[in-house]
């Protein structure tokens, strides 16, 4: 059969601050939180299509976008009818990791269609694979704060064409809908990773910049202005 007759796409779609949907496939949340004194955490997986049939692929990595046997996902490959939810467990088996900071890992959900019914052997298809990535993050039991104590200590400042944020807390912190003035500046978001600090390039003409940043939820925080 030639390329015409049928072609696979596999589109990679980041998801930042909102639900990830993906051809009639949404996930329930834009991050995870791992406690470390839980026995598990879950994500839905929702099928919205209400004729698709979809396969369901997941996995996990670390930081660095390398698969990890860090955490056990279940069930890690599954069909999914139209119009209905199944729920994706996590379960942590790796190695002792940081206990006075948060760690970041990345679980990606792939949703493939499968063949319509309707669809004729020697029909055209296009089909479209596409993986929502969202943030993972193992928590470890006992940080002295809370993160929404952490996101008020997060602090911000620009120097020339420079603009540093930094951040003195066990959590990362996630900013976003970076602007000067109501102009969205090119890099609109940065993740703070915990004890450090983030840079981004701005304009020197750059001048009321503001911010938001993002709650344990996926949601935005009232703007702050950079001092």
């Amino acid at each position: 059969m030639s390329l015409l007759k049928r072609l696979s796409v596999i589109i990679l779609a980041l998801a930042t601050s909102t639900t990830a949907i993906a051809g009639g496939v949404g996930v329930g949340s834009t991050r995870v939180i791992y406690q470390s004194d839980a026995k598990q955490a879950s994500l839905s997986v929702n099928n919205t299509d209400s004729a698709a049939v979809f396969l369901i692929q997941s996995w996990i990595e670390d930081a660095n976008s390398k698969k990890t046997d860090h955490f056990v996902l279940t069930p890690p490959l599954f069909v999914i009818q139209p119009s209905k939810e199944n729920v994706l467990r996590i379960l942590f088996s790796g190695p002792q990791l940081p206990q006075d900071r948060e760690t970041l890992y990345w679980i990606n959900v792939k949703a493939i269609p499968t063949k319509g019914k309707d669809n004729k052997p020697d029909s055209s298809t296009l089909q479209f694979a596409i993986v929502s990535k969202l943030k993972l993050f193992y928590r470890p039991a006992g940080l002295p704060l809370s993160s929404d104590e952490a996101m008020k200590q997060l602090s911000a400042s620009q120097k020339g064409s420079t603009l540093t944020f930094k951040n003195p807390t066990p959590y990362y912190i996630n900013v976003a809908n970076i602007k000067s003035g109501n102009t969205q500046l090119k890099t609109r978001s940065v993740a703070v990773a915990p004890f450090s600090t983030s840079q981004i390039d701005v304009e020197t003409t750059a001048r009321n910049i503001t911010y938001q940043l993002v709650n344990d939820y996926g949601g935005l925080e009232s703007s702050q202005p950079v001092k």
